[in-house]
């Protein structure tokens, strides 16, 4: 089981590796491929099952490495309202974490 913090924690990197997404591909035929690539897999899971806005976040604020004002500003949305967003979207992953340790 994770908590909110420690997804949070998750997603940080995996939005770094999405903005070095480059260089990590070079690394894994050079060095060896980071750890952060499965957790981007992992997380990947479990976000193409959320709700299409819920998903589109994901994209915009991990995968496209947008900040939560860009986000705003491009959606057309008060940045208040990206926040209560960015909460379901957590809240979701954790759903879904929860649901596969309770399933296995």
């Amino acid at each position: 089981m994770k908590t909110i913090e420690e997804i949070r924690n998750d997603l940080k990197d995996i939005r770094y590796y999405y903005s070095r997404q480059k260089d990590f591909d070079i690394a894994s035929k050079t060095i060896a491929e980071s750890s952060v690539i499965k957790k981007a897999e992992f997380y990947t899971n479990i976000i193409k099952n959320a709700p299409p806005r819920l998903f589109d976040l994901y994209l915009a604020f991990i995968v496209n490495n947008n900040s939560q004002v860009v986000v705003a500003d491009d959606w057309g949305f008060c940045v208040e309202y990206i926040k209560k967003l960015c909460k379901k979207m957590y809240d979701f992953i954790l759903a879904e974490i929860n649901k596969e340790v309770k399933d296995a």
